[in-house]
């Protein structure tokens, strides 16, 4: 009982699905993957009870049905030279036999019946470009916080409007907020808009492997509509909703501003990673809008002799205003501005900035709160 699979094939399923083993586990099976081969297909699936993730691709040779542990599998898998990959079961069945050139490993099987059964997909809710699906999430996914015993902060608000054909992504740690809409394509039959809250680490998983795919499709339903799920190419992933309400955040968008003055990109980037060097790279960076040029601002709390200042000339003729921000937050935005000036759009020293590109069909937006230097 042999399968042959292509080497690079079965690397990059593995890959997908292995984003779905747990960290760390209480239960041992769900350490594993499950690689199952019927009719010329194979598949790998990994489920840890809040997300799940597999793929197909095409072999040859006889079914199969076993679980291994995921991520040495997986290692095994990556590591070998040869082009093709034989899978075979041991004569006493209780290892599987991977071999590929001159490597031959032997790795213990875990037992089918502890394995718990992979959620169904739920029903489709539309397809997006996988270029604008994975941008959006890496706009809006940095403003994220890392605050597990808030749930609502560490996911990534989706709202599917087919009325409109459009999606709109929004995330907030309460002290930024990114937003975004694309195009969609609900499915036949799918009218009523939907809401829901997915946890930022699994769209960001997402986000790197569908990239350069045409298009992807989104799922969502299940029990009590707390699921959803993609699917690009030959991969497929769910992953459970978080229950809880997004913070309404469109009032706190300003639609009056003190200043709009367009800042060259690079130059700003730069400004910043010098003048945090002489500081602590969590204190407050003060920017002074002038006449003509932003000038920026440093010093070291421990010494009142270690300070920086830079001057990037700009277009600006309003009166002068001061605004502090927090270094790192104003460069996680920055990196999402693709033109070659940042758009920002001033309110006041106390109120926040919004941050955007030059294009103004762009629908990227950067909500960054000042704070004290």
């Amino acid at each position: 009982m042999s399968v042959q699979v292509s080497r690079i094939a079965l690397t990059n399923t593995l890959s997908w699905v292995a984003r779905a083993l747990p960290t760390r586990s209480a239960t041992p099976i769900l350490s594993g993957i499950h690689i199952t081969v019927k009719e010329g297909v194979l598949r790998a699936s990994a489920f840890d009870y809040e997300q799940s993730a597999s793929g197909t691709l095409p072999v040859t040779g006889d079914n199969l049905d076993v679980i291994v542990n995921g991520r040495l599998f997986a290692d095994v898998v990556r590591s070998l030279g040869g082009q093709d990959v034989k899978l075979e079961l041991s004569e006493d069945e209780n290892r599987l036999v991977v071999e590929s050139g001159r490597s031959v490993f032997g790795l213990p099987l875990m037992p089918l019946s502890e394995y718990p059964d992979l959620p169904d997909v739920p029903p489709e809710l539309g397809t997006v470009a996988g270029s604008s699906f994975c941008e959006a999430i890496k706009e809006v996914a940095i403003a994220t916080g890392n605050d597990t015993s808030v749930p609502v902060l560490t996911s990534v608000l989706m709202i599917a409007d087919p009325e409109k054909g459009t999606l709109t992504m929004a995330a907030t740690d309460r002290y930024r907020l990114g937003f975004t809409t694309i195009t969609y394509t609900p499915a036949e039959g799918v009218s009523e808009k939907k809401t829901f809250l997915i946890p930022a680490k699994a769209l960001e998983s997402y986000a790197k492997s569908f990239t350069d795919l045409e298009t992807v499709t989104m799922h969502h339903g299940g029990d009590k509509n707390s699921l959803f799920g993609v699917t690009g190419d030959q991969n497929t992933a769910t992953t459970r909703l978080f229950d809880g309400q997004f913070p309404n955040y469109e009032p706190l968008i300003p639609t009056s501003f003190f200043a709009i003055v367009d800042v060259p990109k690079d130059d700003l980037i730069a400004a910043v990673k010098r003048v945090i060097l002489v500081t602590d790279r969590s204190q407050a960076v003060k920017f002074t809008f002038e006449e003509g040029a932003v000038v920026l601002s440093a010093g070291s709390i421990l010494s009142s002799a270690q300070s920086a200042t830079e001057t990037v000339e700009i277009d600006y003729t309003s009166e002068e205003l001061v605004i502090s921000f927090n270094p790192a937050f104003l460069l996680d935005g920055l990196a999402n501005i693709n033109t070659d000036n940042v758009r920002f759009r001033l309110v006041a020293a106390q109120k926040p900035a919004l941050l955007s590109t030059t294009n103004d069909d762009d629908k990227y937006k950067y909500l960054l709160m000042p704070t004290r230097a």
